[in-house]
């Protein structure tokens, strides 16, 4: 139809036209270029006809027009050479469009496989650990063991590996964001007093100098996000710095509190300053035996509480990490309500008359459990499974309270046994659930399951701490 129409109404003797025709002839035809894009065949099937038909009518009505037929011919050419490349730039850019896709689904199913291996792995190693705190907390409770330097040694190796793993539960609770914010006004010197009180003892260890200067100020924001903040940078600096001292001391600037850790350690050279921020990473010589996530979790809580920290650094000769807070006002304090620790005499009081379900899959993990419970005075029943739960509450009743493992093996689900109890005993006893799940989900099902968590390897005095809150309260 273009053809005929090309031949059909081209104007007898239009010479006055014939400039005007080429002309318009070649902005169409150089306007669908870009059509070619989608199909060049369509295009040369398209294009091609009707410049020739322009040509030929051009050399049938137009005189002396062998100029205009000849230039017409040479465009047909360069048209679609121009065609051709805007073809193939499109089939590229799709072509790069799909591996970039490809790209970035196997990056995020390597991503996922990665989650769940270290989810697996965390879960897989937490069981032997907890296992392995309460045959050690056992000896620990019997004076002809308590002396031996050997358990001395397990106890420390212990709180490491413990202090690895809660780092992965901490940095997990903020991906999976349940960490929730509560700003108060406090006095900072209550957080550096429980600093010193730790740190003091690790450079008497490790032999360096540490000076955390007491302070009047006070400070408006959360009261455990900061002092975890705190302890990262400062549990970071311990790690890279074998000899010299550490110093914490406060002062203003402008508006903001700002709190100094500085260091005389290893330093950080320049194009590893922003790096020190993400997880998993270390030094490039330096790693000391540490997983590289306490300054991660430092960035993430920073972001949550809206605060800034700025690094200086020197390599070589040390570090400075500044953290600016908002100030606070004595005015505004209210006193954080806790439970008073008892005794150890009263605490074997308020657990010597008390029965204690413990329900897991792993039977050292029982046999362990009865054992440490046992110590405290409590009396203790165990069951492997769902089944012997319920046959022990149909025999022997309600318990006082109920430890129970989230993941109990196939087809078993600590939080569905939870919700299967009969509304009696819910509200009849009390619930802990005891697990090593440490995945996003998990952790948003835990945070609205509304009773006390405890991730294992679960250190005995926290435990027994736990429980005594719970018959206290």
């Amino acid at each position: 139809f273009f053809v005929a129409g090309t031949l059909i109404s081209f104007p007898r003797n239009g010479e006055d036209y014939s400039i005007i025709i080429l002309s318009l002839n070649s902005c169409i035809m150089g306007g669908i270029v870009a059509s070619a894009a989608f199909s060049f065949k369509t295009y040369l099937v398209w294009a091609v006809p009707i410049m020739l038909a322009l040509a030929a009518s051009f050399s049938l009505w137009i005189d002396d027009s062998a100029f205009l037929v000849i230039g017409q011919i040479f465009g047909i050419p360069i048209m679609l050479y121009l065609a051709w490349v805007c073809n193939r730039l499109f089939m590229k850019m799709i072509a790069l469009q799909f591996q970039n896709r490809h790209l970035l689904e196997a990056s995020e199913q390597a991503n996922m496989a990665k989650s769940r291996f270290i989810a697996t792995a965390s879960h897989d190693l937490r069981q032997p650990l907890h296992a392995i705190e309460l045959f050690v907390s056992s000896l620990e409770a019997k004076p002809e063991s308590r002396s031996l330097p050997e358990i001395s040694r397990i106890r420390t190796s212990l709180d490491y590996l413990s202090e690895m793993f809660n780092s992965l539960i901490h940095l997990s609770k903020i991906e999976a964001g349940i960490i929730k914010v509560n700003k108060t006004h406090f006095p900072l010197q209550k957080i550096l007093k429980e600093l010193k009180g730790y740190f003091q003892i690790r450079a008497e260890q490790q032999n360096i100098a540490i000076d955390i200067q007491d302070s009047k100020a006070w400070v408006y924001t959360d009261y455990d996000l900061l002092k975890r903040i705190l302890f990262n940078i400062l549990e970071n600096a311990f790690r890279y710095t074998p000899k010299g001292q550490i110093n914490l001391k406060t002062g203003k600037k402008g508006k903001q509190l700002e709190i100094s850790i500085c260091d005389t350690g290893i330093g950080i050279s320049s194009d590893q300053k922003q790096k020190i921020f993400q997880e998993f990473f270390h030094g490039s010589e330096h790693k000391n035996g540490s997983l590289g996530l306490g300054l991660a979790i430092v960035d993430q809580l920073s972001k949550l509480l809206q605060i800034k920290i700025h690094v200086d650094s020197e390599l070589d000769k040390g570090s400075c990490f500044r953290v600016s807070v908002d100030p606070g006002q004595k005015q505004h304090f209210i006193e954080k309500q806790t439970t008073a620790m008892a005794p150890s005499d009263q605490a074997g009081n308020l657990l010597s008359n008390k029965t204690i379900y413990v329900l897991d899959d792993d039977k050292a993990l029982l046999d362990g459990m009865q054992l440490m419970i046992k110590n405290w005075g409590a009396k203790v029943d165990v069951a492997q499974s769902s089944k012997k739960l319920f046959e022990l509450l149909d025999t022997k009743g309600a318990p006082d309270l109920l430890l129970i493992d989230l993941y109990l093996g196939e087809k078993q689900d600590g939080m569905q046994i939870i919700a299967n109890l009969p509304k009696r005993l819910k509200d009849s006893i009390k619930i802990i659930v005891i697990t090593a799940e440490t995945g996003k989900q998990q952790l948003k099902e835990l945070d609205a399951l509304g009773v006390p968590v405890l991730y294992k390897p679960v250190k005995s005095a926290r435990l027994r701490a736990l429980l005594i809150q719970q018959f206290v309260n």
